[in-house]
C-alpha cells in the first residue's frame, strides 16, 4: 500500500510542505507549495476542502502539536477543544456531526488503523482520537451508541470527507480566535489570466477573509482570457501602490469582451485599473478605493448589491442602456470621485439610481465631480427611483435632450452646498424634475426644475444665469489628490459663499482633494467639490 494516499505522485519534499504548519513555510516554500497543488489534482481537492471547511467554521481552535496530545490530555481541562477533526499539525477542524456521536474512521501516514492503537475516547459525546503523525480523516456514516470506533479498509482518493460546519447549537464548545496565516495573504507574480501566480488562481484558492496583493515588480495589464473573473468570497485585493496594474476584458474579437463579477461576499479593491470590460457587476458588498474603471462596453459598473467608491474614476464606458458610468439598483455611495466622458443611450450618461424588483435605490454623492457625461435622460445623473442625496459636488458640462446635469423622476432628490452649470439640454438645461434644496447651491438655470418643499433653504440658492462668468475653469485637471477636479477661479460667484454651520454638514472637512475647508480667514466654504485655497 501506498504511503500516502493523497501523496502517491509526490516527492519527499512536497510531504513535507505539506504536513508542516502553514505558519513555518517561507515565502517562497509557499509558492512551492500552491505550484504544486496545481499540479497535483488530488492534493488540490483536498487543499480546497481545509479551506472550505475553515471557511465555513470561521474561528478555530488552537491545539498543541500533535505529539503533545495523549489521553491523559483527553481528561484536562482542554477536552472541549479536542474534538474529532481534521488536523494539520497544530489545527484542528471540528468535525462535529448533527448527532450525538459518529461512526468516525481513522488512518495513519501508513494507512494503518489507528483505532487499535489508540482507543477512541468520547468527549462531550464526541469521539476524539489522538494523533501521533497527522494524516486524519473522518466521515459521518450513522448514529453510534457505544463510543466505539469503527474501523474499516482504507478509502479510495473519492472518499475524502466534505466536512459539516459546527452546529449552531453547539454553543458549550468554546471556539478561540485563529492566529493569522501565511494563507491569508497571497500574492500575485504573473500577468498571465490562469495558472500558478496568477489573478485569478489566488482569487479561487484564496480563504474568505483573505488579502491578496501584487509583486511589486510587476506591472502592465492582466488580459481576461479564459472568462469572467468572479469573486464569490470575502476578499480584499490590493494592486500596486503606484497604480501600475490594469485588469482589461478585451479579447480582441469584436463584441465580445469579459467583465468581473463580485458577489456573494464583501470585496475590497484598490488602486487598480480596470479597462476594455464588459462591465463590472456587483451583487455584493464591494468598496473600490484609488482605482479607475474605464472604455466598458456594457457601462462601467451595475450595482445591484452596495457599492461605495473612494478617491475612484470611472470615466469613457457606453452603454446602449442606463448608466453610462454606473447604473445603480441598489445602495451607491461616492466619496472624492470622479465620473467623467460616459455615455448611455437611455437615462444617466454618468449615474442611473433606480429601483429593481426587491428594493428602492439609494444614491449618496460626496465631494464628487460629475461631467462631461452624455444620455437621453439625465447627461450627469438620472434618479429613476428611490433616494438621492448630494453634498459638495460639481455637475459640469453634461449634456442630454432632457436633464442636462440631472434628471430626477418618481424620486426624492436632495441637494447641498453643489454646482450644477454649463450643461445642456432641449428641456431642464441644469435640472428637470423635482429637488429639494438643503441650500447654498449654485444652479446656472432654473428652468426646468421644481423646488420641492421645505423651500427656506432655497432661498440661498445662487442663480447663475445672473452671472456673465461662473469662474470655474473650463478643462478638468490635476490639481492634488487621487481624482481630476475642475478648480474655482478667481472672483468666482461661488468661492466664500458657505458659512460654517453649513459647511461642516455630515462631518465633511475637506474637499474631493483633501484639501481642508474651510481655507482661508473668512471661515466660508467654497460651493462645489472644489476648494480654493487662499
Amino acid at each position: 500500500m501506498k504511503k500516502h494516499l493523497i501523496l502517491a505522485s509526490c516527492t519527499k519534499e512536497m510531504e513535507e510542505l505539506l504536513f508542516r504548519r502553514l505558519d513555518d513555510l517561507s515565502p517562497s516554500e509557499q509558492r512551492v507549495l500552491e505550484d504544486h497543488l496545481i499540479s497535483c489534482p488530488t492534493c488540490t481537492s483536498l487543499y480546497k476542502n481545509f479551506l472550505n471547511v475553515e471557511a465555513s467554521i470561521g474561528n478555530l481552535p488552537l491545539l498543541q502539536p500533535a505529539q503533545a496530545l495523549s489521553p491523559e490530555l483527553l481528561q484536562s481541562k482542554q477536552k472541549h477543544k479536542l474534538l474529532s477533526g481534521i488536523f494539520r499539525y497544530g489545527y484542528a477542524l471540528p468535525q462535529v456531526s448533527q448527532f450525538a456521536c459518529a461512526s468516525i474512521i481513522v488512518y495513519d501516514a501508513s494507512m494503518r488503523h489507528l483505532a487499535k492503537r489508540y482507543p477512541g475516547h468520547r468527549v462531550n459525546g464526541v469521539i476524539a482520537i489522538p494523533l501521533v503523525v497527522i494524516l486524519l480523516m473522518t466521515v459521518a456514516i450513522s448514529i453510534m451508541t457505544s463510543g466505539v470506533v469503527k474501523t474499516t479498509k482504507p478509502p479510495s482518493t473519492s472518499d475524502w470527507l466534505q466536512a459539516t460546519t459546527l452546529p449552531a447549537n453547539r454553543a458549550d464548545l468554546p471556539m478561540a480566535p485563529m492566529p493569522p496565516r501565511a494563507s491569508d495573504w497571497l500574492q500575485v507574480t504573473t500577468l498571465a489570466d490562469s495558472g500558478p501566480g496568477s489573478l485569478r488562481m489566488a482569487i479561487s484558492s484564496a480563504r474568505p477573509g483573505s488579502t491578496i496583493t501584487f509583486d511589486a515588480n510587476l506591472t502592465g495589464m492582466i488580459l481576461l482570457k479564459v472568462g469572467t473573473l468572479s469573486i464569490a468570497k470575502s476578499l480584499t485585493i490590493r494592486g500596486p501602490d503606484e497604480g501600475t496594474l490594469t485588469i482589461s476584458g478585451r479579447t480582441g474579437v469584436p463584441g465580445n469582451s469579459f467583465g468581473v463579477q463580485v458577489g456573494p461576499g464583501s470585496v475590497v479593491i484598490s488602486n487598480l485599473h480596470f479597462m476594455g470590460l464588459s462591465s463590472i457587476s456587483n451583487f455584493g458588498t464591494l468598496t473600490l478605493m484609488n482605482s479607475t474603471i474605464s472604455g466598458n462596453t456594457g457601462g462601467g459598473i451595475a450595482n445591484f448589491g452596495t457599492l461605495s467608491l473612494t478617491d475612484t474614476t470611472v470615466s469613457n464606458n457606453t452603454t446602449a442602456s442606463d448608466g453610462g458610468g454606473i447604473a445603480n439598483f441598489g445602495t451607491l455611495s461616492l466619496t472624492n470621485s470622479t465620473i467623467s466622458n460616459n455615455v448611455a443611450s437611455g437615462n444617466g450618461g454618468g449615474i442611473y439610481s433606480g429601483n429593481d424588483k426587491k428594493k428602492r435605490g439609494s444614491l449618496t454623492l460626496i465631494n464628487g465631480t460629475i461631467a462631461d457625461n452624455t444620455a437621453l435622460n439625465g447627461g450627469g445623473i438620472a434618479v429613476g427611483g428611490g433616494t438621492a442625496d448630494i453634498t459638495f459636488c460639481t455637475i459640469y458640462k453634461n449634456e442630454a435632450t432632457t436633464g442636462g446635469g440631472i434628471s430626477t423622476n418618481g424620486s426624492q432628490v436632495t441637494m447641498r452646498n453643489s454646482i450644477v452649470a454649463e450643461n445642456r439640454a432641449h428641456t431642464g438645461s441644469d435640472i428637470s424634475g423635482m429637488l429639494t434644496s438643503n441650500g447654498y447651491n449654485l444652479i446656472q438655470h432654473f428652468s426646468g426644475v421644481t423646488f420641492g418643499k421645505p423651500l427656506e433653504l432655497h432661498s440661498t440658492d445662487i442663480l447663475g444665469e445672473t452671472f456673465t462668468d461662473l469662474g470655474i475653469d473650463s478643462q478638468p485637471g490635476d490639481h492634488g489628490g487621487s481624482t481630476q477636479t475642475y478648480s474655482l477661479l478667481p472672483g468666482s460667484p461661488a468661492s466664500d459663499r458657505i458659512p460654517l454651520d453649513a459647511c461642516h454638514v455630515n462631518d465633511i472637512s475637506t474637499d474631493q482633494r483633501g484639501v481642508k475647508r474651510p481655507d482661508g480667514n473668512e471661515q466660508l466654504c467654497d460651493i462645489g467639490a472644489y476648494e480654493s485655497m487662499g
